[in-house]
């Protein structure tokens, strides 16, 4: 399959009698690679040796399927030319009409797709092949319900109107008529639809089209995949710039709880399912990116939600917290509410986290205060530590966490206290009451820690997590 790079060589292996319909491990043959690889010279070359364009990869894809879907018309005339005879009219029309799909969602050519699926109705009516009502898509809210243009009559407008927003409704109806919604390139459309309507502030639609794709891809299992983080920040974009504006000029509606939180109810299924599928690649960047993402949204969605909106999102939140969701490093998402570091969106001149409104948040719906991570650092840890390294931060979220039974005292796996960042910052130690915050308890833990006294069968084993964080 290396050799099809140079023709003279793959000629050379087909006269040594090299197998043309071997297939790799995701199926793809020979004549896929060459596709692949945009070679019609290699596709000619293989088609004239007997190869055969029928045979399909595990994505259902045959030759015709792939050259369409990689909008490549040269090598789908060469297809049809060496293969004429064993190629079926419907097949040749699909193969157009997904052609189209391709100019349309891949490369932005409205005239290019206009006039393959031109070509391919022609060819529809010239066979007596015309679809009917019952073969095409019904009408969904997702596409606007708009139901696919199978008539002269209901195409000509899209032709002469140029309407963009017609013609992507049609090009993913054909998607799904083709593929069906378990095909990835079906999923990727969806998203890159929904990432573009983010973009051109249509906030609506995009929210709808990028729960739809969401939902799809958590139907079949697949998470946190690329083009999820891709889309998944254009919407949490939109979102946090509509909350800083309010409301766009020129924005399609207003601001709406309802499809924010559609969105932040995916992002949270997401999260979950990335976290409990694959213990080894669960922290990897996009997994956390897309945490990053849910906390931002939460945080925006405590702003808008009214008082029986607020009752299901907190719901939501209580049950995000339960999974007690870990990243790469063992930190949990209040951890991520301490780190300046989640300011990954919105203006560049305004700051979320650390946010102590979040961490409040995640602490009421259950969160632990002085969880820690890998490293034995709890949130307080995280927040210390990032107050003593810039002047940017207020030290009230400290405070907060105290309140809500965060240990100064405790101490990560280095030996560092949680207050042993105030050493740097004076002007902070009044403010924050770093010793007289610990009381008997603390400081038996710390004594039992100090001189190494085995404790394990001494105490109640309630008391075995409170002694270790000391």
């Amino acid at each position: 399959m290396n050799s099809l790079r140079n023709v003279h060589i793959a000629h050379f292996l087909l006269e040594q009698g090299a197998s043309l319909n071997a297939q790799d491990w995701i199926g793809n043959t020979a004549l896929h690679y060459a596709i692949h690889n945009d070679r019609a010279d290699a596709v000619e070359l293989l088609l004239q040796y007997g190869a055969d364009p029928r045979i399909q990869n595990e994505q259902g894809d045959d030759a015709f399927r792939t050259v369409s879907l990689l909008g490549k018309p040269a090598i789908l005339n060469v297809l049809i030319q060496h293969s004429w005879a064993d190629v079926s009219i419907q097949c040749q029309i699909e193969s157009h009409e997904l052609m189209g799909a391709t100019f349309v969602d891949g490369m932005g050519d409205i005239q290019g797709a206009l006039n393959e699926w031109n070509n391919a109705m022609l060819m529809r009516r010239k066979h007596k092949m015309m679809l009917s009502s019952d073969d095409v898509i019904p009408p969904r809210s997702v596409y606007g319900k708009q139901v696919e243009a199978i008539t002269f009559e209901k195409f000509l407008p899209l032709e002469y109107t140029c309407d963009h927003e017609r013609i992507h409704n049609q090009s993913l109806l054909i998607r799904e008529r083709l593929l069906g919604l378990e095909h990835i390139a079906t999923f990727s459309a969806l998203l890159k639809r929904a990432a573009s309507l983010a973009d051109h502030r249509k906030y609506k639609r995009a929210a709808h089209t990028w729960c739809y794709a969401a939902k799809l891809r958590h139907h079949h299992g697949d998470r946190v995949a690329k083009d999820v983080i891709g889309a998944a920040q254009s919407m949490c974009t939109m979102f946090i710039e509509m909350d800083e504006e309010y409301m766009f000029d020129g924005a399609d509606d207003y601001f709406c709880y309802k499809d924010a939180y559609s969105v932040f109810r995916v992002l949270c299924d997401e999260v979950e399912a990335a976290f409990q599928a694959d213990a080894t690649n669960q922290r990897d960047q996009p997994f956390c990116i897309l945490v990053r993402y849910t906390l931002h949204l939460m945080s925006l969605l405590m702003n808008v939600s009214s008082k029986d909106e607020d009752v299901v999102f907190m719901r939501r939140v209580k049950q995000l917290v339960q999974k007690d969701v870990r990243l790469r490093d063992g930190s949990t998402m209040l951890h991520m509410a301490m780190d300046p570091f989640s300011n990954q969106l919105g203006k560049a001149d305004k700051s979320y986290f650390p946010s102590d409104s979040i961490a409040e948040l995640l602490l009421s719906c259950g969160a632990n205060v002085n969880a820690r991570d890998d490293r034995g650092n709890t949130p307080l840890h995280w927040f210390m530590d990032r107050l003593a390294a810039t002047a940017d931060l207020e030290p009230y979220v400290a405070m907060m966490l105290i309140d809500q039974g965060a240990h100064l005292d405790a101490r990560n796996v280095d030996g560092v206290l949680a207050c042993d960042p105030l050493r740097r910052i004076p002007e902070f130690q009044n403010q924050i009451p770093h010793k007289n915050a610990m009381g008997l308890k603390c400081l038996a833990a710390r004594a039992i820690r100090a001189h190494n006294i085995p404790y394990m069968s001494e105490v109640p084993e309630a008391l075995h997590e409170f002694i270790a964080l000391h």
